[in-house]
């Protein structure tokens, strides 16, 4: 048993109690931030989305990230700024101590009792029916404004008071609700219901209105506390009810169904029937809380007395450190009890949160020491705690110190855990590991096999085995027997300070400066800052009921979903962006607890919603980068200068939730491709070449919700005046006329010689002409028109294969006879005569001449040109020559006999020799259709069955008989009778024509 071990010391514990407050995680802003003043009177958020703030030394806008601030240098009326308000047409109206300013385009123009707005301060503003603005001024009641008309509601008219400090438009019932500081009128748009407290109200001076969801009227006053109108019957609350003080300046309602109410003393929500109080220390800057404003993202924005302007964006971080009960800032460990309490350990004792106090245990209580470094609660509810001296116990409301002979006596306890056999395990800094089972403790060192005796971390996977992070040497496992060693080739897990398993059984290294590493199956994954981590010293690591990994780092908290980071800073809310090794805990709510240099953070998932608004971006500023750093007035149609290509763009995306995890896209068309990624709100183009451009940006908040809308501005960078088009042709219109100076010049002097010089030369020139057209005639005569084009332009021509033409062979029969018989004169007139006659007529058929050898007369159909027709062509220009032959016959002494052979197929066709070009074609249809003329009968067209199929349509044809064709076998033959009826010579003729056409 424990006592065989343990020397028992039982103390009093006559504990300090302190009751608690929490931390809320304001973000404040004020002078040094960039705001004109401390006191903020104001605030509304635009339609475009930026914050304006109304302070006692001007205004200001707000993005996020800087101020913008106006006063009456830049022309508002008045400094002393009480209310601001925007009306449908996006115009600022900003309400002072003596009339109202408009901001518009950049400009104010001001208003004030001469144009007709009521006497004093204006108190509030507030866009109501019909599009009008109601003003509540101090002394001249309420003032309308609805386009340029400016009218008032008085008590003349039936408001019960001119002095109205409040003012607030029911959009629901369309009912206006006035505050002054002799009651509250309702005005309808005709009359007014006036109630005071003889009506119910607690106070007669109304500093502040709202409505909430269920319809109900909410009234703040200035010394009676809050007043709530539901179904024609006031409710009042005060401080007795929970109120944090009874004057009200200010409320507003949230999404949660919260009221926030500002108060004299601080804030205070009230939700059911409760009220919950924040002062100053709590995170607000001031107690005195003058405004309050929700946001379109559901941040609500509190304007305070000397304070400045705090933003809170959730409590899903809530805080507690020694300023709101805790013993110490630095929270060394977390546990939480079966009772429901959470217990802190610090280096000024321990904390024991109960309820809504803290009890506080010190060495005065009977600890061993004050450094608690570690904290767990037992499954018999005995509470563990180690220390820089040892171990004590919290049992029975006691305070336990042991010494287990001398084992863990004045040893510096830096982690416990107890295993599923019961078994209480202890990471000490300098002897090992212990595992005490109840009985009797066993200590482990590197002698029994532990890669280092500086212990941080111990936990326990699903198998039963036990995992031990060390400090200098690596991760160890403990299966029951024996220990196994583990450490990456690179180090990175050398230095342990924290182990983890998750739900999927990776067991979750943080390290120093090596990042968090994710061990599974002996491999492992390691994340550091290059994807994503804000920090390489990871202290601990922690699964929440998502499943997502939260990591605590020297630099910010890191939320890792499995594919990206999520940062959080004291920005987010936290306390500090330091981290403590193994302070981070899951309560039994699904809450989880982070331990800080500056106190403990409690994170509640179900207050983290996420921010499904996109947020609108601006193009803010194009500054041209010279030595004075020109600004560029965005408008459409910017034109720059060629010297003007260094330009910094500069721009905003309006996301106050997380304003350092907002994200950007950025893309100048023209130079840059795709979309490049960016946290800066500046990037910077060099050397941008004269061209237009559109320079275009997007924005994604930290719940990866990206804009709907990309902020664009299109500009043109000009080239310089001697690289414009207009330049360029002034110096060729100069030149030219320098040029044709002189040449006028020059031909004043040699008139005459050049007259004659030129004479000579057209005349040369048109000889030179005469000879160019005769070599292209003769070229023409020898080659077809189009291969003369391309030996012209290449210097030679390709060979070319066709698939299908016609070939025609003709010759006279006894030509050999009659060229003895007849001069050579004679002959040759004779055969031109037939052949020039024969050129004309294949010249009508779009054919072809390919050669003449002695009386043969060789032409081609479908080439060079191709057409289908060519068959057809062929066979009507042979009966054509055998027409004229036969007409000449009759006349001519000499009765010549003309035969013609035609056969269709493929051939291949080119231009041989260098000197004297030959057109010419070879192939087997060649030597075919040779054999079709030399079998031919005197005065007959000879025409083979491949020609025979492409011509029956229009032809009438006889078959003949058979023809043996060397190396093709025998070929049937068919002689041409003449044209099919109903088939003209005019009609091939146009066939031909609408072939070529």
């Amino acid at each position: 048993m424990i006592k065989r071990f343990f020397l028992i010391l039982y103390f009093s514990t006559a504990v300090l109690s302190v009751a608690i407050a929490q931390r809320y995680p304001f973000r404040s802003y004020n002078l040094e931030d960039g705001l004109p003043q401390s006191t903020v009177t104001s605030i509304h958020q635009d339609s475009k989305g930026y914050i304006w703030i109304g302070t006692l030394a001007g205004i200001s806008r707000f993005d996020g990230k800087s101020f913008v601030n106006f006063s009456t240098n830049d022309g508002l009326l008045n400094v002393s700024v009480t209310a601001l308000a925007e009306d449908n047409f996006s115009t600022i109206w900003i309400g002072t101590e003596n009339g109202v300013s408009k901001f518009v385009n950049g400009k104010f123009k001001n208003f004030t009792e001469k144009d007709g707005i009521g006497r004093g301060r204006v108190w509030a503003i507030c866009r109501g029916m019909d599009s009008s603005l109601f003003l509540a001024t101090s002394d001249g009641g309420v003032t309308v404004i609805k386009g340029n008309k400016i009218s008032s509601l008085t008590t003349k008219d039936g408001l019960i008071s001119n002095f109205v400090q409040s003012i607030y438009y029911d959009s629901t019932n369309h009912h206006l609700w006035i505050g002054t500081e002799d009651g509250l009128s309702r005005y309808d748009g005709k009359t007014f219901v006036n109630y005071s407290t003889k009506d119910g109200l607690p106070h007669n001076v109304i500093k502040a209105i709202t409505s909430d969801e269920s319809g109900a009227m909410w009234f703040g006053t200035k010394g009676g506390g809050l007043s709530r109108l539901r179904r024609g019957k006031f409710t009042n609350f005060n401080s007795k009810d929970g109120l944090l003080d009874s004057v009200i300046y200010s409320l507003e309602t949230d999404k949660l169904g919260n009221l926030w109410i500002g108060t004299k003393e601080g804030i205070s929500k009230f939700n059911k029937g409760i009220f919950t109080s924040i002062r100053p220390g709590q995170g607000i800057e001031s107690k005195i809380i003058l405004a309050i404003k929700r946001d379109r993202e559901d941040n609500l924005w509190f304007g305070t007395f000397e304070g400045g302007i705090s933003m809170l964006a959730s409590e899903k971080f809530l805080g507690y450190n020694k300023e709101t009960g805790l013993i110490g800032n630095s929270v060394y460990s977390i546990c939480e009890d079966k009772k429901g309490n959470m217990w802190f350990g610090t280096p000024e004792g321990l904390s024991r949160l109960s309820g809504t106090e803290f009890i506080h245990y010190t060495t005065a209580d009977g600890l061993i020491s004050n450094s608690i470094l570690c904290v767990i609660e037992d499954s018999k509810g005995t509470v563990w705690i180690g220390t820089d001296n040892g171990v004590s116990l919290f049992a029975n409301d006691r305070i336990v110190t042991n010494g287990i002979q001398g084992a863990l006596v004045g040893e510096e306890v830096q982690t416990i855990y107890e295993d599923t056999d019961k078994n209480i395990w202890f990471g000490t800094k300098n002897s090992g590991v212990g595992m005490f089972d109840g009985k009797k403790i066993k200590m482990f060192t590197k002698k029994d096999g532990l890669p280092d005796d500086e212990i941080y971390s111990i936990v326990e996977d699903r198998y039963g085995q036990l995992w031990i992070g060390t400090l200098n040497n690596g991760l160890s496992r403990w299966n029951g027997v024996d220990f196994k060693n583990y450490l990456d080739p690179e180090g990175n897990i050398k230095k342990i300070y924290s182990l983890n398993e998750d739900s999927n059984g990776n067991i979750w290294i943080a390290t120093y400066n090596g990042g968090v590493a994710k061990f599974k199956d002996g491999a492992f994954t390691f994340y550091k800052e290059d994807q994503g981590l804000s920090n390489n010293v990871c202290y601990f690591t922690i699964e929440d009921d998502q499943k997502n990994i939260w990591i605590g780092t020297n630099n910010g908290l890191n939320k890792f979903d499995g594919k990206k980071f999520t940062v959080f800073t004291v920005q987010s809310g936290l306390l500090s962006n330091e981290m403590i090794t193994n302070a981070a805990y899951k309560d039994s709510k699904g809450n989880l607890w982070f331990g800080t240099v500056k106190g403990v953070t409690r994170y509640d998932p179900k207050l983290d919603y996420p921010n499904v608004i996109p947020p609108p971006v601006y193009i803010t500023d194009i500054t041209v980068k010279s030595d004075t750093n020109k600004h560029v007035v965005l408008h459409d149609d910017i034109s720059l200068s060629h010297t003007e290509n260094y330009l910094i763009f500069s721009w905003i995306g309006l996301s106050f939730k997380s304003t350092e995890n907002i994200l950007y896209q950025y893309k100048l068309e023209g130079v840059d491709i795709d979309w490049q990624n960016t946290a800066s709100t500046t990037i910077q183009y060099t050397s941008i070449q004269p061209n237009d451009y559109v320079f275009q940006v997007r924005a994604r908040n930290a719940d990866g919700v990206w804009s709907t809308q990309t902020a664009s501005v299109a500009f043109t960078v000009n080239p310089a005046f001697w690289n414009t088009w207009w330049f360029r042709a002034i110096l060729i219109l100069f030149a030219g006329g320098i040029i044709y100076g002189i040449y006028l010049f020059k031909t004043y002097q040699i008139k005459q010689r050049s007259l004659e010089l030129e004479r000579v030369v057209k005349e040369r020139t048109q000889e030179l002409e005469v000879e160019k057209n005769k070599s292209d005639a003769l070229l023409l005569n020898i080659l077809p028109a189009q291969l003369v084009v391309e030996l012209k332009e290449k210097g030679y021509t390709k060979p070319r294969e066709y698939k299908m033409v016609s070939i025609l062979f003709t010759d006279f029969k006894g030509f050999t006879n009659i060229s003895a018989t007849l001069p050579a004169e004679k002959l040759v007139n004779e055969l031109n005569d037939l052949f020039k006659m024969f050129d004309s007529i294949i010249e009508r058929y779009g054919l072809e001449k390919l050669k003449t050898i002695g009386d043969s007369y060789m032409i081609g159909g479908g080439l060079p040109l191709e057409s289908d027709d060519h068959a057809v062509r062929i066979v009507m220009a042979a009966m054509q020559m055998h027409n004229y032959v036969n007409e000449r016959n009759k006349e001519s002494a000499i009765k010549w006999q003309m035969r013609a052979g035609v056969h269709s197929g493929n051939v291949v066709a080119g231009v041989v020799g260098t000197k004297k070009f030959t057109y010419d074609i070879w192939g087997d249809t060649v030597n075919i259709a040779s054999r079709m003329e030399s079998s031919c009968q005197p005065g007959r067209v000879n025409i083979s069955a491949y020609t025979f199929d492409l011509v029956r349509e229009f032809f009438e044809c006889e078959y003949r008989g058979k023809v043996d064709a060397k190396g093709k076998g025998e070929i049937d033959m068919y002689f041409v009778k003449g044209l099919k009826p109903g088939m003209t010579e005019e009609f091939m003729l146009n066939l031909k024509m609408n072939v070529f056409s």
